[in-house]
């Protein structure tokens, strides 16, 4: 499937939407304001094709202009299970494990890169008819179910707009994703042998060594 959506920070959520809304004819599918005592969360998703949103953007005061994340849409939920299983094989962090976002129902982890930012990993995302579909408002970024992780995270990026604090707005692999190894790619053209090898687990590698 692809590239799915991208959420940015801004500083300013009414300027994003005067741009992208009102200047290039994106459409709103849903707003989200998140209220902790430490601050607020506001938020706009967007939708510029039948995908639930292609870009979204999330206004904190005190926020550096940067990617929260961005999100790739498997073809099966199959690909999704396989993707999760492969990051913890490689020792790639994994900053919210897998759940289903309430807004547009995606199936997904999200997982570290080297930039610092997330990568959001899933499949089965909520598909718009725009003849029909009327924006929806939220008061809260909770899943359906999993992503543990997420209610933390949204808790200490409020907090975070009221400080100025810039890294408690990172996603929370971003931080364990400096601190370890580079994953090795597996050229195509290795032996089946050898791909075993550089997947398997370093408990693995014991108990075959021994």
């Amino acid at each position: 499937m692809g590239l799915e959506h991208m959420v940015l920070s801004t500083p300013s959520l009414d300027e994003s939407l005067r741009f992208y809304r009102d200047l290039l004819g994106f459409r709103v599918s849903d707003f989200t304001e998140v209220r902790f005592p430490g601050g607020e969360l506001r938020l706009a998703f967007l939708h510029c094709n039948p995908r639930h949103h292609s870009i979204a953007f999330m206004e904190a005061k005190g926020a550096p202009k940067r990617i929260n994340h961005f999100m790739l849409e498997c073809n099966s939920l199959l690909d999704v299970g396989i993707g999760r299983d492969l990051c913890t094989q490689r020792g790639v962090p994994i900053g919210i494990e897998l759940g289903c976002h309430m807004n547009d129902r995606m199936v997904s982890f999200y997982l570290a890169n080297p930039s610092g930012f997330a990568v959001e990993y899933g499949w089965g995302g909520r598909v718009i008819d725009e003849s029909v579909w009327q924006a929806e408002r939220y008061d809260s970024l909770e899943s359906i179910w999993g992503h543990p992780e997420l209610k933390a995270m949204v808790a200490s990026m409020a907090a975070a707009a009221g400080s100025g604090d810039e890294r408690r707005h990172l996603p929370p692999s971003s931080a364990a994703a400096k601190h370890r190894p580079p994953c090795r790619r597996v050229p195509s053209n290795e032996s089946k042998e050898a791909r075993e090898r550089h997947a398997a687990t370093p408990a693995t590698r014991r108990s075959r060594q021994s």
